[in-house]
């Protein structure tokens, strides 16, 4: 393969990586965060849509940790995409959540399989 058509490739796989990130719209990324709280909530999560990694850092404590957390919260009053983020292959979510009595910042990194390869939930900065 010539040194150009080698260049146009990577330069091509460069660019498509990010675009297969994205390839979620944001509404759709917000009900998924949506879910995930719900989840959350419950105890009771997906595992299929999570990485690995994650799969394996969600042990009982933590999610009876998440649990304890955001189940006295109750239903979310309002929940808005602060920002979004490409880091090399991923792409960083953080939304504002707010309930009746507190605010949070659920945080979710879809990595470029489309599987959830980071969630928290933590007190806003």
């Amino acid at each position: 393969m010539s040194f150009a058509r080698r260049f146009a490739a990577l330069l091509l796989g460069c660019c498509l990586l990010p675009l297969a990130v994205s390839a979620q719209s944001d509404d759709d990324v917000a009900k998924l965060a949506r879910t995930l709280l719900t989840q959350a909530q419950s105890g009771h999560f997906d595992r299929a849509q999570f990485s690995d990694k994650l799969d394996a850092q969600m042990d009982e404590d933590a999610v009876a940790g998440l649990v304890a957390q955001l189940r006295p919260l109750g239903t979310p009053v309002s929940f808005d995409l602060e920002s979004k983020t490409g880091i090399d292959s991923s792409t960083v979510y953080e939304f504002h959540v707010t309930f009746k009595s507190a605010v949070i910042e659920e945080t979710l990194t879809l990595g470029s399989d489309g599987k959830i390869a980071t969630l928290s939930f933590n007190p806003p900065q």
